[in-house]
Order: structure tokens, then C-alpha cells, then sequence
């Protein structure tokens, strides 16, 4: 028995024997070293929202990424994973778009709610601002949905249609 317990105890030292654990703590953690010193691994999936996320989820952007599953063209719904709990001002969701819009639209995530997508701060969309297999970026302004990506129509400028849709124009120009 003696013999057993001191193998394990060698193993042990020796780095040869691990064991994974789960360990919750109530106290803030302070890295002190850097590099391989001090990082934390094994949190590539995320399932909750309490979760840790590492930085390949945050440079992708997975959390907040989702395709429009809708099968509606004005009421756009996405399931972004994992789910939010409330909408909250600020909050950012990229997502691929179904179909068209062909009038003002609605942005619904997680089934928390629809809220209108406005462009240009307060406009409701139009036909056509959002392309089917458009990726679109929305942000939460507490009410809305505001619409941050380029708008799927060309911008009128000067009564033609020659607009730029990446330029904001304004009575000088630009």
C-alpha cells in the first residue's frame, strides 16, 4: 500500500498525473506574471451568460452573430447563443439577412420582444434597405434597434441616383 501511495505521490510531482476540476471563487483574481504566467485556457465554449469568454469568441464575434431565421421580410428574428436575458442600451447583434425588407422592419432577438430598425436615427426603413443575404449591425438605443451598417439603397443626391452608399453627404458636399 505504502508503495502505491508514494507512486501516486511521485506522479503527482512530477507532473504525470492531472485532474481536471471546477472550482468557483468568490474573490478577484490577480495575475501578477505575464505571458504563459498568466492566462486562463480551456474556456472556448461558451454556453451561459455567466460564462468566461476567451478572445477568439470576442475577435469573431460569435456572441453577438446570428442568421435571420425569420422567413418574414419586415420581421427579422435571431437566435444569438447563448441567450440574452434582456435587451440592454448599447448592446450590438450582427446578423445575415433572409429576404429583403420591403417596408419598415423589426429586429427580434432571442423572442425578447420586436423593436423597430431605424436608419439615420429616427427613419424607418424603406424597401430594399436591407438586401436578403445582407449582413446587417444593429445597436440598442433603449427603444430601437439602430441601424449602423450601409443601407442596401443608394443614397439620392442631387435628385439622381449617383450617391455613394459608404459617404455621408450634407449641403456642402460632404
Amino acid at each position: 500500500m505504502k508503495k502505491h501511495l508514494l507512486l501516486l505521490a511521485a506522479l503527482g510531482l512530477f507532473g504525470m498525473y492531472t485532474a481536471n476540476a471546477q472550482v468557483q471563487i468568490d474573490h478577484a483574481i490577480i495575475f501578477t506574471g505575464s505571458g504563459a504566467n498568466a492566462k486562463i485556457t480551456g474556456i472556448a465554449d461558451v454556453s451561459t451568460n455567466s460564462d468566461a469568454v476567451n478572445v477568439d469568441a470576442t475577435q469573431k464575434g460569435s456572441l453577438i452573430y446570428a442568421a435571420d431565421n425569420s422567413g418574414t421580410p419586415n420581421a427579422f428574428t435571431v437566435p444569438v447563443a447563448p441567450a440574452i436575458p434582456a435587451y440592454a442600451v448599447g448592446m450590438v447583434v450582427n446578423f445575415k439577412a433572409n429576404s429583403a425588407n420591403t417596408d419598415a422592419a423589426t429586429l427580434n432577438v432571442n423572442g425578447l420582444g420586436a423593436a423597430s430598425i431605424l436608419k439615420n436615427f429616427n427613419l424607418p426603413l424603406v424597401a430594399n434597405d436591407i438586401h436578403g443575404g445582407q449582413m446587417v449591425t444593429v445597436m440598442y438605443d433603449g427603444t430601437n434597434w439602430q441601424m449602423l451598417s450601409q443601407l442596401g439603397n443608394v443614397p439620392v443626391v442631387n435628385n439622381n441616383n449617383a450617391g455613394d452608399p459608404t459617404l455621408i453627404y450634407t449641403t456642402n458636399g460632404f
